[in-house]
C-alpha cells in the first residue's frame, strides 16, 4: 500500500465586482513537499458556462482570463527556480512547506483568489484531486467543452465553400453615417446586390440582458444608417438558434416596425442556407460589375 503523503490545497475564487460580493469557484491548486515538490492545479476557462453567472461581457471576459493567465504561468514555471522566481513575481520557491501560504497571501487583494490552505492525507494525490474537483468546482465543468463556433464564422465558412465571397458577396462593409465624423463607422458583415442591395448582418451569442441590450442598440443604429443610404435595401440578421434560449424572432419583428425589410436567418437550418447560397448564385450580380460601395 502505498504511504499516506501530506498535501495542501486553496479553492481558487472570483469575484469581479466587490460591490456585488458574487463569487465562484474557478479552480484548485494542490501541493505536496514529501519527497520532491508535487503540484497540481486547474483553472476553468473564461467562456466556461459557470463564469457566465458573474461575467456580463467581453470586457469581464477578458480581464478574468488577464488574472487566470498570470497566475497559471507563474504556477506553471515556479519550480523551474529554486526561488520561484518567474520574471518580475518572486512569491516563493514550490519547496517550500507553506508554498500556498504565500501564494494566499500574493493574490489577498486581487479578484481571483485563493482560500486559506486546508490540509489533507492522502495515498493517492491523483485521486484527491479528482475529489476536490468534483466537490468544489463540478464535474459537469471538467468536460472539455466544444469550441463554439460562431454564427459569423458557419456562415462565412458555407459562403466561401460555395465560391461565393469575392464574387458574389462582399464582406466586412463599411459605412459613415454622419457626415464629417469619419472615425464613427457602421460596419455590415456581408453585402450582395440584386439591383438592390442585401445586407446580411450576424448576431453573436447573447449571454445576458447586458449583452442583449448592447446589441439591440447597434443594431438599431445600424438598420437607421442602412435606410438613410438607401431604404429600398434588405436586411438579413444570420443568428444560431441554438445560441438563444428564447425567442429571437421577437426583436426581428420590433426592428421591421420602422418600415425597413427585416428577415432572420437560422445559420443552422441547411434548407434555408443552401436556398440563400442558390438565390445568391443565380440572381446577385458579380462585384467586378458595379462600383464597390
Amino acid at each position: 500500500m502505498e504511504k499516506r503523503k501530506a498535501v495542501w490545497y486553496s479553492i481558487i475564487r472570483y469575484s469581479p465586482n466587490n460591490v456585488s460580493g458574487e463569487i465562484v469557484n474557478t479552480g484548485l491548486l494542490l501541493h505536496s513537499v514529501n519527497d520532491n515538490c508535487n503540484l497540481k492545479y486547474l483553472l476553468l476557462d473564461e467562456n466556461s458556462y459557470k463564469l457566465r453567472s458573474i461575467i456580463n461581457n467581453k470586457i469581464e471576459a477578458d480581464e478574468y482570463k488577464s488574472y487566470k493567465d498570470v497566475l497559471e504561468y507563474y504556477i506553471s514555471k515556479c519550480n523551474e527556480e529554486l526561488f520561484g522566481v518567474v520574471g518580475d513575481i518572486a512569491i516563493s520557491s514550490c519547496d517550500e512547506i507553506n508554498f500556498l501560504d504565500k501564494i494566499y497571501e500574493y493574490c489577498i487583494d486581487n479578484k481571483l483568489t485563493l482560500t486559506k490552505p486546508s490540509f489533507a492525507f492522502t495515498d493517492n494525490i491523483d485521486m484527491l484531486f479528482k475529489g476536490l474537483i468534483k466537490t468544489y468546482i463540478g464535474d459537469q465543468y471538467m468536460m472539455n467543452e466544444p469550441k463554439t463556433v460562431t454564427a459569423k464564422k458557419q456562415i462565412k465558412e458555407i459562403f466561401e465553400k460555395r465560391d461565393l465571397i469575392g464574387r458574389k458577396i462582399k464582406t466586412d462593409l463599411e459605412f459613415n453615417p454622419i457626415a464629417g465624423i469619419d472615425n464613427l463607422r457602421v460596419k455590415v458583415d456581408f453585402g450582395f446586390k440584386n439591383g438592390v442591395w442585401n445586407y446580411i448582418e450576424t448576431i453573436p451569442a447573447l449571454r445576458n440582458d447586458s449583452e442583449i441590450s448592447d446589441w439591440f442598440a447597434k443594431t438599431r443604429f445600424t438598420i437607421e444608417t442602412l435606410k438613410l443610404k438607401d431604404n429600398t435595401s434588405k436586411i438579413h440578421l444570420a443568428y444560431k438558434l441554438s445560441d438563444f434560449k428564447d425567442d429571437i424572432t421577437l426583436m426581428f419583428d420590433y426592428l421591421s416596425a420602422n418600415g425597413q425589410e427585416i428577415s432572420g436567418l437560422n445559420v443552422e437550418e441547411t434548407k434555408s442556407i443552401n436556398e440563400l447560397c442558390d438565390y445568391i448564385e443565380m440572381e446577385a450580380e458579380d462585384i467586378d460589375e458595379y462600383i464597390a460601395c
